[in-house]
């Protein structure tokens, strides 16, 4: 009996539930693997094979499509920086050979070979794949990658040097160099027929980018807090809230804030992003002060783009009298990473914060922090070590000693350092032995997004 064919109304369906940016990749990684094709038609190794480049460029389309089957915090490698993370990045290749699977019998028994389910399996599950067998998640090489695995895995890389945040244009000449720089495994006659006509490609890249970019919806966020509860492990009380921001952003899908920072710096999104997102706080502040339930101190984070905006204390103070919050219930702080370099007086915008009756922090403290001489001068009242740290105490006797010598220093200048990620017995008891004041810790075994903290702290009647 013959397998049924694999219907693309049902991929499509599939691929509409990924976010507009992983949609406009897969757009993109078509049209590119389209050009590269066109290149192709005539050559003896096409006409042999009696390839078929629609279906090529049609099967391309869909290759990330078992995105839609793992969380959306993982479609991007370089920011799953756990090892299941990864790994779950790394399942997206099975997970879309699943789905194309779904009404069909049989797993490329009866198709012939150049049938679209062919095309469309190679495109999937082999566009990570190398010759040199350093791809995944089969380590095939060599002529076990067939020419749509090959076109697609070329196209796919080029694209993601292209567009950063898969949206923003960058400049050509500095992607086409990483490209090259990062293109080991890939077929090199294939790359040299891409790249043989420069002008022309950089011609047809500017098409594509023209032609998306009038489907783009500019400057609509949904924006959405998450709190991290902050326990003060020695009487295991809860202490404070961290809050973490989360972007359903129409050019980079639902992303956390410090992946979403590094796009958005040069196009001010960021500036109203977090404004939105401090809204949502003190409203959230309001609503529990209206039901008499006193809400923990909130540690929110701000780019340090926004200090040298001219109204930025200006307005933080107009949204806390608006909603009738004192500035008091916060603790207001900036990401280490981000003050390399700048010019801007950090030590002021701090003072400015406590004039206004707010604590300061300083996020993502670690043992490479050019502020550690500095310190003192900051005046902050907390500072943050990384998530990451929780684990590498624990594994890493120099990594203890190093952190050791971090919570020392901010212990004897009274400021708190609390641990980011305690979440097991070992990694309490060394943060105890450090004299880690306070440890990031989880109600339940998960964040609370507003709506469930609302609920929770109105059932605790503020008896916390």
């Amino acid at each position: 009996m013959a397998s049924k064919r694999i219907s693309r109304k049902q991929l499509n369906e599939v691929i509409r539930q990924l976010p507009i940016p992983l949609r406009e990749h897969s757009r993109r990684v078509k049209l590119l693997a389209s050009f590269l094709t066109e290149k192709l038609r005539l050559e003896d190794g096409f006409l042999a094979g009696r390839y078929d480049a629609k279906k090529i460029c049609d099967a391309v389309y869909y290759h990330d499509i078992g995105k839609a089957a793992i969380p959306r915090d993982n479609y991007y490698l370089k920011y799953c920086k756990t090892a299941a993370k990864r790994e779950s990045y790394y399942s997206h290749v099975e997970e879309g050979l699943k789905i194309a699977q779904r009404g069909a019998e049989e797993f490329l028994v009866e198709y012939g070979p150049r049938d679209f389910e062919t095309y469309l399996y190679e495109a999937i599950g082999q566009h990570h794949e190398r010759l040199d067998g350093s791809g995944f998640p089969f380590g095939k090489k060599g002529e076990e990658i067939g020419l749509t695995g090959r076109i697609c895995a070329i196209a796919d890389a080029l694209d993601n040097e292209l567009f950063v945040g898969n949206s923003h244009r960058v400049n050509f000449e500095q992607a086409v160099e990483a490209f090259r720089a990062g293109a080991e495994g890939l077929d090199t006659e294939l790359v040299a027929k891409l790249f043989e006509d420069m002008d022309a490609l950089r011609a047809f890249v500017d098409f594509i980018d023209e032609k998306q970019a009038s489907r783009r919806k500019r400057d609509k966020y949904g924006v959405l807090v998450w709190y991290k509860p902050i326990v003060d492990i020695r009487e295991n009380k809860l202490n404070s809230f961290a809050t973490e921001l989360y972007i359903n952003d129409p050019y980079y899908g639902t992303v956390r804030q410090e992946v979403f920072l590094s796009a958005s710096i040069r196009t001010g999104s960021i500036v109203q992003v977090e404004k939105i997102a401090f809204r949502k706080v003190c409203y959230l502040v309001k609503r529990l002060k209206r039901r008499k339930v006193t809400l923990p101190a909130i540690s929110f984070v701000f780019s340090v783009q926004q200090f040298s905006r001219k109204n930025f204390f200006k307005e933080i103070g107009k949204i806390l009298d608006f909603y009738e919050v004192p500035a008091s219930q916060f603790c207001f702080g900036v990401r280490e990473d981000e003050t390399a370099g700048t010019d801007l007086d950090l030590s002021e915008a701090f003072a400015t914060f406590r004039e206004m009756g707010a604590t300061v922090a300083m996020h993502g403290f670690g043992e490479s922090s050019s502020l550690m001489t500095t310190l003192e001068s900051f005046s902050l009242n907390k500072v943050f070590l990384p998530a990451n740290y929780a684990a590498k105490v624990v594994e890493s006797p120099n990594t203890y000693s190093v952190v050791s010598g971090i919570v020392k220093i901010a212990n004897n200048l009274h400021i708190d350092a609390v641990m980011e990620g305690v979440s097991n017995r070992e990694i309490e008891a060394n943060a105890l032995r450090m004299g880690v004041k306070y440890a990031v810790g989880e109600l339940y075994g998960e964040n609370l997004a507003e709506g469930a903290l609302y609920q929770y702290l109105v059932a605790q009647g503020g008896a916390l």
